[in-house]
């Protein structure tokens, strides 16, 4: 089997590591396919869509799906998010590689995602407390998180279904979701997110308001960094 980039990729590593095999996959902003076609090429999905807003992107992939000879499991798609994905030709979504606020929006007018069965793995490149709070405020619980170093920055994979009485809104949840400072990616991921509170607050302080909360948050997850 050829080498691919797939392999030097931990952030779709782990995506992939968190979804069920046998599934029928579609992968959002797909970019060169390289997770679908990984996944082809170990008989983890019936079927794949690729899917990326642009021309140039679907090129691309069209043509490692090729190199790979994997053309009768993973089809591309020009669509804006899912908007021309129908909800029976998919089991589980990956949104990675975008921001928080990007898959938020994707996700929030994909109407036949608010399905028990149909199961999501996002991965923001930013605004993730943003992200955990409109899929909560949209019924969507968090089931499982972890943290990976990709280019020695930390970064956080979550999986989603829906399940709006499992859904959490409270503010350390949507701050820190499920992460651990126990493996040190999770560890350097939530020192981000320390100093994201900090200038929070700070800002806060210099407009005369209120940081109590934030400052509530931000100890708490001191306490969990000083835990060796």
């Amino acid at each position: 089997m050829k080498d691919t980039p797939f392999s030097h990729m931990p952030r779709l590593q782990l995506c992939a590591s968190f979804l069920p095999r046998g599934i029928r996959l579609c992968d959002v902003g797909t970019d060169h396919a390289y997770l679908p076609v990984a996944l082809a090429l170990q008989g983890a999905v019936v079927s794949a869509l690729a899917c990326d807003i642009r021309e140039g992107p679907l090129r691309s992939a069209q043509a490692h799906i090729a190199a790979y000879a994997v053309a009768d499991c993973v089809k591309t798609r020009l669509s804006d998010g899912l908007r021309a994905v129908d909800a029976e030709e998919v089991d589980a979504v990956v949104l990675a590689g975008m921001g928080g606020e990007l898959i938020a929006r994707i996700i929030g007018e994909t109407a036949w995602l608010r399905d028990p069965q149909k199961f999501l793995v996002v991965q923001p490149m930013s605004k993730a407390p943003a992200l955990r709070e409109s899929l909560a405020q949209n019924g969507f619980a968090l089931e499982r998180e972890e943290a990976v170093f990709d280019a020695g920055r930390p970064y956080t994979v979550m999986a989603y279904r829906f399940a709006p009485d499992r859904a959490l809104t409270d503010a350390a949840h949507i701050w820190f979701g499920l992460l651990q400072p126990c493996t040190p990616p999770a560890r350097a991921y939530l020192q981000r997110v320390q100093r994201d509170l900090q200038r929070r607050i700070h800002g806060i302080l210099c407009e005369h308001g209120d940081p109590s909360a934030f400052q509530a948050l931000s100890d708490r997850l001191a306490s969990a960094l000083q835990t060796p």
